[in-house]
């Protein structure tokens, strides 16, 4: 990956759009003091997203805008193009143009080739290309040996980008966060269903009570439902029963009935001579017409008819008349006739049968009469309890196997239902409403604890991969610390050592005693920050660095071996040097000047210092 460009608009004192082309190895950018060199740092760090006004030398956010004498502008513009052939950065372009936008009234936006991006977004992005703001992309004017002045914690954020863990420590403050922000609502959806739940809880237990009325009520009607099926049959059988009952009767009332005319016949004759002839008489035809009258007017009573009270009494004194008429002849013959006393006997005897055949039958009817009306009832009942549909289908159901329900186990049942009272359907839309919410939530506090542990289980995984690229990354850049030290110094020694507070560094410059960074002189500061600088590259391998003015501090000799190192670094990173060291410009590739006309306008000029040196070889040699 390479920076290829950078064009830069009404941001500090380029007023006017200018294009600055990057090229591989080293660009030399140089003017003098206050003509503006410096602002192409501070673009870049800008639109890499530096929050810190006072790290732009700024006091308010539009301070970046330009104000000078030709006026103001409305806005401040700086884009950034990266070469993205490597795919460092995770976008499928091959190009990849960033550009950060703030207008006067203070609304400022992020893009990336085009598309508004989030500040976030932007840094995780930058972050994976191994790009930050506070990474050593960019070292600005009179900060190199701040990195070395530095708190132990500041210092282990910046070792932080150095060792490549940044976008994975962007990631874990991200996942603790979230992790925070899953606590506060399961929290929250706890205290909800604490309230909740006894709520729940109460109405369960009146839905309980429902539910044991329903199957109550079900064990109710179910039983019931035997116990009518079974009583309607008994019912019917016990007609059945009288039915037949009064049949028998009514065939044993006209046995009787015939055995008594039998005997009250045998009785007449015994009353003439014996084996002798009864001759046909008035009487006897009389007395036979009414015995007839008489059979037929008992068949109709018996038989449920009602006979005429007029006819009755009719007959009955007809039947009065015919035996006193009779009584008198009989009583003179009955001496004559041995057997009269006996078929006197007989009749007496089937008469009293006749009567108790009669008082059989009307029990019969009266049995059948209440067999019917009990059936008639128990009809009404079922209507009344279970509906037509399922007194239809007792006919056709059979008698259920069991023996028949103890009618005070069925009021057992009932007092139970009573107890419980009618089903109050507000309750159970109540005990519906909350029981759904408490389900809801439950089903939410596990999707969040769950969620939960798959965050702590990432962030655990982060960490370890933190821990483990921190440590290897952070020995590779002590081990280049101490060579770069040597180089730079001549001699002597170096260590980064980590503790609880951070990063600490301690050095020994030759010929002299170990000390900590913050004793050292300037020069010293500068070449430590230097070889610290160079050993974070060397492990980082950023795809390009801006050095505004790094190398002030260091006299010719010092300057000689910074560029030698700086020259051997381009290789690998892509370097923008702002300078006026001498022994820096001249390994630089291009050189771009700055300078700054009346109006307070940076303005950009270029050269490439290997065309002027092929020049110089190609001129003409000329004698002395």
């Amino acid at each position: 990956m390479q920076l290829l460009s950078a064009d830069i608009q009404g941001f500090k004192s380029f007023a006017k759009r200018v294009h600055v082309s990057f090229g591989p190895g080293i660009t030399g950018v140089v003017g003098p003091n206050g003509s503006g060199k410096s602002n192409i740092a501070e673009a870049i760090r800008w639109v890499l997203g530096e929050q810190s006004v006072k790290a732009l030398r700024a006091k308010e956010r539009t301070d970046v805008l330009y104000s000078g004498s030709i006026g103001t502008v409305d806005r401040a513009f700086v884009q950034l193009t990266f070469d993205n052939e490597s795919g460092k950065f995770p976008i499928d372009a091959a190009e990849i143009a960033i550009a950060r936008t703030l207008y006067r009234d203070g609304e400022s936006s992020y893009t990336v080739n085009g598309e508004d991006v989030r500040l976030l977004d932007l840094q995780h992005m930058l972050a994976q290309a191994g790009i930050g703001t506070k990474s050593y992309a960019v070292i600005s004017q009179g900060t190199v040996d701040q990195y070395l002045t530095a708190t132990p914690a500041a210092r282990r954020e910046l070792f932080d980008e150095a060792t490549g863990i940044k976008p994975l420590k962007i990631t874990l403050n991200t996942s603790n966060l979230k992790l925070a922000r899953a606590k506060t609502h399961a929290d929250e959806i706890r205290a909800v269903l604490a309230e909740l739940t006894p709520k729940v809880t109460f109405l369960q237990r009146q839905i309980d009570r429902y539910e044991k009325r329903d199957a109550w009520e079900r064990e109710f009607k179910e039983k019931q439902h035997e116990w009518y099926t079974a009583a309607w049959h008994e019912g019917q059988r016990a007609i059945l029963a009288s039915q037949t009952a009064l049949q028998e009767a009514e065939q044993d009332i006209i046995r009787a009935r015939n055995a008594r005319i039998a005997a009250e016949e045998a009785k007449m004759e015994s009353v003439v001579a014996p084996q002798a002839t009864v001759p046909t008489t008035p009487f006897t035809t009389q007395a036979r017409a009414l015995l007839r009258a008489s059979e037929h007017a008992l068949a109709s009573i018996l038989g449920g008819k009602s006979l005429d009270n007029a006819e009755l009494q009719k007959l009955i004194g007809a039947i009065t008349a015919l035996l006193e008429e009779k009584q008198a002849p009989a009583q003179k013959t009955a001496s004559q006739n041995p057997d009269y006393t006996a078929r006197s006997a007989a009749l007496e005897r089937a008469r009293q049968d006749e009567i108790a055949s009669e008082r059989q039958g009307a029990t019969a009817r009266i049995g059948l009469q209440q067999a019917e009306r009990e059936a008639a009832e128990l009809e009404q009942e079922i209507l009344r309890e279970c509906g037509t549909e399922f007194l239809s289908r007792i006919p056709s159901t059979p008698i259920p196997e069991t023996a028949f329900i103890n009618p005070e186990e069925l009021r057992r049942l009932a007092d139970k239902i009573s107890a419980v009272g009618q089903r109050d359907e507000l309750v159970v839309k109540e005990y519906e409403e909350a029981s759904k919410r408490a389900q809801e939530f439950s089903q939410q506090l596990g999707d969040i604890e769950r969620t939960m542990q798959d965050i702590e289980r990432c962030i655990t995984e982060v960490t370890a991969q933190m821990d483990e690229t921190f440590a290897r990354q952070f020995e590779q850049i002590n081990t280049s610390f101490q060579k770069f030290f040597i180089e730079l110094f001549g001699g002597g020694s170096a260590h980064l050592t980590q503790n609880d507070e951070g990063i600490d560094i301690t050095v020994t410059p030759p010929r002299k005693r170990t000390r900590h960074v913050s004793l050292l002189s300037g020069g010293e500061r500068a070449l430590t920050s230097l070889a610290l600088l160079l050993s974070i590259l060397n492990a980082q391998e950023p795809p390009f660095i801006v050095l505004d003015e790094v190398d002030a501090a260091l006299d010719e000799a010092n300057s000689r071996r910074f560029a030698m190192l700086l020259k051997q670094q381009s290789h690998t990173t892509q370097s923008i040097v702002i300078s006026h060291n001498r022994e820096t410009m001249a390994s630089a590739n291009v050189l771009y000047g700055v300078t700054m006309h009346a109006d307070g306008v940076s303005t950009l000029y270029s050269v490439k210092l290997e065309e002027i040196a092929q020049e110089h070889l190609d001129a003409p040699t000329i004698a002395v």
